[in-house]
C-alpha cells in the first residue's frame, strides 16, 4: 500500500510540473535599434519593443514576442519555436512556409524572445506571419503580425 501511495504521488508530481509551465507576453512587436552597445543589449536582452503588429517588410526588421516562462519548480523546459510565414523562397529556389527551433529554457530566466529579423531581401513576405511557443504538444504562447509593404514605397 505504501509502495503504491508513493508511486502515485511521483506520477501526480510528475505530470502537474509540466502541465504548470505557462508563458506570459511581456512584450509583443517590432524589436527597435538601441542606442546603447550592442554588447549591453546582448547582456541584458533589453531591445525597446514598439507595439504593433503591422511589421514594414524591411532589411534590418526585427519582431516577435518577449515572454516569461513560470512553473512552480523554476527548472529547464525544452521548448519548440514555431514561425509560420507566407511562404519564403530560398536563393536555391525551395519554399518555407515553416521553421521550427527546438531550445532549452530555463523558467528562472526573467524573460525570453521568439522574433525574426529580416536580414536578407529574400526572407521578406509580406502577409500574415505567426509565431508559437509549445512544450511538447502543449501550446504556450501564439502572436500573429502582418507584414506589409514599406508606406515609403508606396510613395
Amino acid at each position: 500500500m505504501f509502495r503504491i501511495s508513493i508511486l502515485t504521488l511521483c506520477m501526480s508530481l510528475a505530470s502537474t510540473s509540466s502541465a504548470a509551465l505557462t508563458a506570459a507576453v511581456l512584450e509583443s512587436g517590432i524589436f527597435e535599434k538601441s542606442e546603447r552597445s550592442s554588447e549591453d543589449v546582448l547582456i541584458q536582452g533589453k531591445e525597446t519593443v514598439k507595439s504593433e503588429k503591422i511589421v514594414p517588410g524591411l532589411i534590418g526588421q526585427k519582431f516577435g514576442v518577449r515572454f516569461t516562462l513560470s512553473d512552480p519548480v523554476k527548472t529547464d523546459h525544452e521548448v519548440t519555436f514555431l514561425y509560420l510565414t507566407p511562404g519564403i523562397v530560398h536563393p536555391d529556389g525551395s519554399r518555407h512556409d515553416k521553421y521550427e527551433v527546438s531550445k532549452i529554457l530555463s523558467s528562472s530566466t526573467p524573460s525570453h524572445a521568439i522574433a525574426f529579423e529580416f536580414t536578407d531581401r529574400w526572407e521578406i513576405r509580406f502577409g500574415t506571419w505567426e509565431m508559437f511557443v509549445f512544450e511538447g504538444d502543449r501550446l504556450l504562447l501564439r502572436e500573429r503580425f502582418e507584414v506589409v509593404v514599406p508606406e515609403d514605397v508606396l510613395r
